[in-house]
């Protein structure tokens, strides 16, 4: 009797722990010390016990020890993971991660395996129970109607681009969704780029990152009527740092053409607080009508524009206090070309640098208020502001007359049109002109009386008409 109650209880814990179809999960180990000292198997029996499901590399033990990720084929139900290290004394900081289909299934409480003791003889593989630091239960999951993409890797990354490749996931009908996040940010949070596959795809090429930059990417199955996969990821990957005195390319490369239907920024930096970016573009061949490359001096798009559509080569030198230089490059979809290349050099900045982005706050009859951008370090503290005649020459270089920015220009004649110019003491050169016209002059003193048969109606006058009513009654 207590022979076939045993057969029972057997038969029971069988089915719990395999049923049919087969679902994928995957182990990955990471960080810590003495990496190669690691091996992990997969049994049906906690602690190692039971029957071997899975074991690193070819399953002998200790074959293949090290750090892995990997995908693996399981039976839905229940089995345990088991952890160990050569020496006997502990995974040294290393962490283990079991997930399916986008969840944590187990990680030995998010602590690295270690069972505070060490009976290790010497440096071999001596008795799995010697070596073994942990052992935590998994319960691996039926595969879900729309299963994630698997085998995720990457490849060709380069300084603003990299590409992916998967395993196809079988219940795919309507191609994958891709997205590109900062490292360490949650998938959907502050999207880098993002995009669509079609049916069948199994790679995608990103483009328009940012160099010496971490990322993290996540990927999504479209199963149609199915559903949604959940995401999969993050693969984390870092984009090539492109050094001071590189030469920098579009899309294409040295050799290739760019691809319709691009949009990309890209924020060059210079290699030291002291210097300065320089863009030295040596070729520009884009369609001229519809694909803009657009030139910021500063660390984004919200910069100032040192040039709103290149067309031709140039060279373009930061005035920022970052020193550093935003492109911005949009193509339609249609008519490509060669696209653009420039040597990206640092140079020190120069002990002057002249100010930049002068705006003309506001005005009123006899004034005009300015501000601009100062872009010395430190920072100058006098400037000269000038207002002429519209038209006029520039001024000659005067004596400094400003203490802050803005700064309000007074004694101006009123509705009167002038050219303004700003310049930082240290420089000998004025920048502008920004045109502004004053107000008209507000009437204060009564009656007033005003000679039309000389002073033609103008900005500050409107003509009623001849329609006597209206003037009387104000309809």
């Amino acid at each position: 009797m207590k022979l076939k109650l045993l057969l029972i209880t057997l038969f029971t814990f069988s089915i719990g722990v395999f049923s049919s179809g087969q679902s994928t999960i995957n182990i990955t180990t990471t960080g810590g010390s003495f990496t190669s000292e690691k091996w992990v198997n997969i049994t049906d029996m906690a602690d190692g016990a039971g029957t071997q499901i899975w074991g690193q590399g070819d399953g002998t033990y200790g074959n293949a020890q090290g750090l892995i990720n990997q995908d693996i084929m399981l039976a839905p139900g229940t089995y345990w993971v088991n952890c160990y290290d050569r020496f006997a004394d502990g995974w040294d900081g290393t962490t283990i991660d079991v997930t399916a289909y986008g969840a944590s299934i187990g990680n030995n409480g998010g602590v690295s395996p270690d069972d505070g003791t060490d009976n290790d003889a010497g440096s071999g593989w001596e008795t799995p129970a010697d070596e073994l630091e942990a052992s935590f239960m998994i319960v691996v999951p039926s595969p879900p109607a729309c299963q994630v993409a698997t085998g995720i890797t990457s490849s060709n990354i380069l300084d603003t681009s990299a590409d992916f490749s998967w395993t196809a996931s079988a219940s795919e009908t309507g191609g994958y969704n891709w997205e590109v996040v900062p490292q360490g940010d949650a998938q959907g949070v502050n999207v880098v780029t993002s995009g669509t596959t079609i049916s069948g795809a199994s790679t995608v090429s990103i483009t328009g990152l940012s160099s010496g930059t971490s990322y993290d990417f996540y990927i999504q199955t479209d199963c149609g009527t199915s559903g949604m996969s959940t995401w999969a990821g993050p693969i984390v990957f870092n984009t090539a740092v492109v050094a001071c005195g590189s030469t920098v390319y579009d899309t294409g490369g040295a050799a290739g053409d760019y691809s319709n239907n691009e949009s990309y920024t890209i924020t060059y930096l210079p290699d030291t607080a002291a210097n300065v970016v320089t863009l030295d573009f040596t070729l520009v061949d884009l369609e001229n009508c519809c694909d803009t490359l657009t030139i910021y001096d500063g660390l984004d798009n919200t910069a100032p524009i040192l040039e709103a559509d290149l067309e031709s080569i140039g060279s373009f030198t930061a005035i920022n206090t970052d020193g550093a230089i935003t492109i911005e490059f949009t193509s339609d979809g249609s008519v490509g070309g060669a696209g653009w290349e420039a040597n990206y050099t640092c140079t020190p900045r120069p002990s002057c640098v002249n100010v930049s982005g002068i705006t003309v706050d506001s005005s009123t009859s006899d004034t005009v208020t300015v501000s601009w951008t100062e872009n010395n370090i430190p920072a100058g503290t006098d400037w000269e502001v000038v207002a002429v005649a519209a038209g006029d020459p520039v001024p000659a270089i005067g004596t400094s007359n400003a203490t802050a920015s803005p700064f309000t220009i007074p004694s101006l004649m009123a509705n009167t049109s002038y050219d303004v110019y700003v310049r930082a003491d240290c420089s000998t050169a004025f920048v502008g002109l920004m045109s502004v016209t004053t107000d008209c002059a507000v009437v204060t003193t009564y009656p007033y009386t005003t000679d039309f048969t000389t002073n033609v109606p103008n900005a500050c006058w409107e003509e009623a008409g001849s329609d006597l009513e209206r003037l009387l009654t104000g309809l």
